[in-house]
Order: C-alpha cells, then sequence, then structure tokens
C-alpha cells in the first residue's frame, strides 16, 4: 500500500526503497515473501506464507511499472505470479488457496488474484495470466456468488457477509463485468448498506463524543460488541460508490450516478470527523485515522 500511494504521488525514489528491500533483500520460500521481516536485516519476522500480501506486493509494482513505464521490478511480479499459479494448478477448482501451506479458501483473497492476473496480462500480454484470472473468475461466479441469498459469499463453504468482499467485487471485477456475468452490482451494493451501514457513537481522544456513519466488518446485529465503524472498510466502500458513480456517467444515466457520487463524499466526510492527532512517538501527532471507533474489536 505504501508503495501504491507513493507511486500515486510520484515520489518513485520511496516506492523504489521498499521495491529494492523485497527486490533484493527479503529472504522467499518457492517464490513467495513470508508475511512480515525486520526491516534492519530482512530477515523474516513471521514464517508463515499467505496468498494475500504477496499478490498486493505484485500489484503495487504493476502500479508502479505503469506510472513510471521503467519495467525494472517487473520480473518480480512475474515470479510471484508463476509460484502462486503453481499452487492454483494443485487445485482442480482454480482457486487461489490462503497460502502453499493453508488450505482455507477467501473470496478476498480470489478477488485480489484476479485483479493481478488481469492486470499482469494487460502489461505483459501473455496468455497464461488471462487464463489463471479466468479460472478465477469461474470458481467466483459457481462458489461465491449468490443471486438468491447472500450476494458474496466470504469464502469456499462460507457464506458469512464481509463488507470487503462487497467492496472489493466492485473494485477488482467491475460493474460492466459482473452484469455481463449476470450478476446485479447495484445489489451488491445495496445489499452492503442495508446488513454493513452503521451510525455510531465515536469517542475522541480529547473526550469529545460524536456521531459517525460509516461500515463495519460484518451485521452488527450478529455481534455482540455492537456497531463498529472501520476505516479501511468505510474507504473501500467509498471507492465502490465512486466506480459504480463512474459506470453510470459512462452509461448516460446521470441521476443514478449523481446518486452514487453523493454517498462517497457522504461517507468521506463522515470519515473526516474521524481525524485525530496520532498518540505515537512516530506520529508526530499528525493527523491520522483510528482502526475503528472502539478499540480491540473484532473483525
Amino acid at each position: 500500500l505504501a508503495i501504491q500511494a507513493y507511486t500515486y504521488f510520484a515520489d518513485f525514489e520511496r516506492a523504489r526503497k521498499i521495491l529494492n528491500f523485497f527486490d533484493k533483500k527479503a529472504k522467499r520460500s518457492d517464490g513467495l515473501f513470508f508475511n512480515a521481516y525486520y526491516a534492519d536485516d530482512a530477515e523474516p519476522n513471521e514464517y508463515i506464507i499467505h496468498s494475500g500480501p504477496n499478490i498486493w506486493l505484485g500489484m503495487a509494482i504493476l502500479q508502479y511499472t505503469k506510472k513510471t513505464n521503467n519495467n525494472q521490478y517487473l520480473r518480480l511480479a512475474e515470479e510471484i505470479a508463476q509460484s502462486l499459479i503453481n499452487f492454483q494448478n494443485q487445485d482442480k477448482e482454480g482457486y487461489i488457496r490462503g497460502g502453499p501451506n493453508a488450505p482455507w479458501v477467501a473470496t478476498e483473497h480470489n478477488l485480489d488474484a484476479y485483479a493481478f492476473f488481469n492486470m499482469l496480462y494487460k502489461t505483459t500480454g501473455t496468455k497464461l495470466y488471462f487464463d489463471a484470472g479466468n479460472k478465477i473468475l469461474v470458481w467466483l461466479v459457481q462458489h461465491t456468488y449468490d443471486n438468491k441469498d447472500i450476494p458474496v459469499k466470504r469464502g469456499k463453504g462460507d457464506s458469512t457477509i464481509a463488507t470487503d468482499t462487497y467492496a472489493w467485487s466492485l473494485a477488482a471485477i467491475g460493474p460492466q463485468k459482473l452484469e455481463e456475468l449476470g450478476m446485479n452490482p447495484d445489489r451488491i451494493v445495496e445489499f452492503a448498506e442495508k446488513n454493513c451501514a452503521v451510525e455510531v457513537n465515536y469517542t475522541r481522544p480529547e473526550g469529545t463524543t460524536i456521531k459517525v456513519k460509516g461500515f463495519d466488518f460484518a451485521p452488527q446485529r450478529n455481534l455482540a460488541r455492537g456497531g463498529v465503524v472501520s476505516s479501511e472498510w468505510t474507504a473501500q466502500m467509498v471507492i465502490a460508490f465512486k466506480i459504480m458513480a463512474d459506470f453510470y456517467y459512462k452509461k448516460g444515466l446521470k441521476a443514478k450516478a449523481h446518486a452514487y457520487e453523493m454517498k462517497a463524499d457522504e461517507y468521506m466526510a463522515q470519515l473526516a470527523k474521524m481525524i485525530i492527532s496520532s498518540p505515537s512517538p512516530s506520529g508526530q501527532g499528525e493527523s491520522c485515522l483510528p482502526y475503528a471507533t472502539q478499540d480491540f474489536v473484532d473483525t
């Protein structure tokens, strides 16, 4: 995420520092990176390999490649992709499991992988990546999208409602492709709003209590802790609303596009109400968002 942020703001020097860490220093196993490293010596801090972090590093490389027209790190993205494809081929259904030694299958990681392979195909023109992405898409349609009940399931055999899978469906696949697949992108958004949008009290560090509207990790009715607003999940839904607005502007449906744009603006304004000064020494008191409106909440 940091690489993508630096790249977006054309701070390529900082982006390259992180990319060089992974390209030249960080140890790998079968082409994939561990979940965490010590920054000073690049030794693994967490000897676990999950698909998601590797996919996001791959996507960050492709964003950097596109913005800079510099293919220096493209080989690294392709090595990550090949390692993922190697264990994708071990599962006849074509999904990406949690990791080489993680048997669970999450919708979120498969949406990430679909986006990654799709981006890699557009960058290189290599059909292998198109085919890998298409296998994932077929699996998603057959096993995680359900028009009759829950529009998006959390994973294989898991019909839990998770807000991020709704936002990522629109970001990774896009409303146009979802429509072509027989899905209704409006229903995906509406379901997330109906089930996962909350309005809660948030006590700021200085003691002021305010009302904040946003999105929880899952339906609050299922959680003993009550509703919380997640900064991350709310921001993901803002992106989903913006994607839907663009989709309808391109169709010439300005009123519908404007309605989605208004929702994006509304939730962005709500997030702004949550901005605080960082309590950490490294934060230097500058503006940041808390993880959620409550401390130590489960997701």
